[in-house]
């Protein structure tokens, strides 16, 4: 597999000359060898503790802050975090501490005269004593064995000067590497956080990595009254897609909690607020078993369909009509063509995977032949 980040940064663009001068273009073929990914080299870290989680829809995205893209409508223009050496996006370990970490409160300790007491930060203390709540609501429950699959309701209850000296400490113990009394643990007995990596897909395409849009309706220049009306500009980024197997990577030892402990609470956190970037609209979510459920060999229950049976790639022309069977809804739709040299899977541009079922059998319309073929839903 080649180095996906280094395609998406460097080798996804290429110099032409346009009249006097010179300007960059996005290589097609390059664009779609970074949606076609369906599996990518296996690395293993060396850890004490690893758990699978599984995308939902409509995926994962990393790395947004990251500049990208040019002044092409086809190309990406949203940056996407990929690790240096491994080529493919991960999800940090620093991120995922972030991410745990979130759900503590900020407790400060005080002592005075041989005293004792904590705490919480004034600035937000309503949300620090709910996020205490929660807190010691998931503590109490990490043993049961329905911990991971049923609703854990924060008690609506005073935190207790114990219970925030319980919260203060696991908080030193698993992101600052102390011990009770303050006091620094070893490296070798500190709590680590890997990074995320992506393994396998569970999806009806079987990629792992796909595109999707924002569209914007404000436009520089413009009131909100104005932009509104105008059309909105698709913002093209790269993300992992739905269904893919995450595996986390953890080296995690016994302390205020048994490691058991420690694993469970971290799923239940993950699962529940998710990672990366927009999570607040949706992307980032994380399941205990992925959605789609496909046949046992890895093969698509739409493998035996049969359309464009005497059709060849060579006679294709443009503005013929197809039939395309609908592979994918969980991001975009995706067609198979079932015709011999056209094996990438086509994503349909401006319709909504919402009007569509996996196994559906359309008709399109060929919008461009060549290197890349481009096609649209034939309109009545």
């Amino acid at each position: 597999m080649n180095n996906l980040g280094y395609s998406y940064y460097k080798d996804l663009y290429k110099v032409e000359r346009a009249a006097n001068t010179l300007k960059l273009v996005v290589k097609d073929a390059v664009k779609r060898s970074l949606l076609d990914v369906q599996s990518v080299d296996s690395f293993a870290i060396k850890c004490t503790t690893t758990f699978e989680l599984y995308t939902t829809y409509p995926g994962l995205v990393l790395g947004t802050g990251y500049a990208h893209g040019i002044k092409e409508e086809q190309d990406f223009k949203i940056g996407c975090y990929f690790d240096y050496t491994l080529g493919y996006p991960i999800v940090p370990g620093s991120s995922i501490k972030g991410v745990i970490r979130s759900v503590f409160p900020s407790i400060t300790k005080k002592e005075e005269d041989g005293v004792v007491s904590y705490k919480f930060d004034d600035k937000k203390e309503k949300y620090n004593k709910e996020k205490a709540q929660w807190m010691i609501t998931l503590i109490e429950h990490a043993k049961d064995e329905d911990f991971l699959t049923k609703d854990i309701v924060p008690k609506e209850i005073d935190v207790t000067q114990i219970e925030m000296g319980l919260i203060y400490n696991l908080v030193c113990e698993l992101f600052e590497g102390k011990d009770n009394k303050g006091n620094p643990r070893s490296i070798y007995h500190r709590d680590i956080f890997h990074d995320a990596l992506p393994v396998q897909a569970h999806n009806q395409t079987g990629c792992l990595f796909g595109d999707d849009s924002i569209t914007p309706h404000i436009k520089e220049g413009l009131t909100y009254e104005h932009a509104s009306l105008k059309n909105p500009v698709p913002l093209l980024f790269y993300k992992i897609l739905s269904n893919v197997e995450m595996k986390f990577n953890f080296d995690l030892h016994a302390g205020i909690l048994t490691v058991i402990e420690k694993e469970n609470l971290f799923k239940k956190i993950l699962t529940t607020i998710g990672v990366g970037a927009k999570t607040n609209v949706g992307y980032g979510q994380l399941t205990l078993k992925p959605s789609y459920k496909g046949k046992s060999d890895g093969t698509s229950s739409t493998a035996a369909v049969s359309i464009n049976a005497n059709i060849k790639k060579s006679a294709i022309e443009v503005g013929q009509i197809l039939e395309a069977l609908v592979i994918d809804t969980s991001s975009a739709v995706v067609i198979d063509l079932k015709i011999a040299g056209i094996d990438f899977k086509p994503r349909l541009i401006g319709v909504s995977p919402k009007d569509y079922k996996v196994g559906q059998i359309i008709k399109v319309a060929v919008d461009k032949v060549g290197e890349p073929m481009k096609f649209s839903i034939k309109k009545d």
